[in-house]
């Protein structure tokens, strides 16, 4: 069995603030390319708009952008 360890781990993440008592939040998502032909080696733009809906959905806020 040969192994070679080539790859690559992507990260997107946002640190959520609300006004008020609440306390901060950390959303993440992680993007593994594992060098394979025709593999995404980073997110693709339907994966930043999955992150966002999602973090918008957990976050029961609207998201602001900086």
């Amino acid at each position: 069995m040969h192994v070679r360890k080539r790859g690559r781990v992507n990260a997107l993440g946002a640190a959520c603030y609300r006004p008020g008592d609440h306390r901060p939040r950390f959303v993440y998502r992680l993007h593994t390319w594992h060098g394979r032909k025709k593999e995404a080696k980073s997110f693709t733009l339907n994966e930043y708009c999955a992150f966002l809906t999602a973090l918008h959905h957990q976050l029961h806020a609207p998201v602001v952008l900086v």
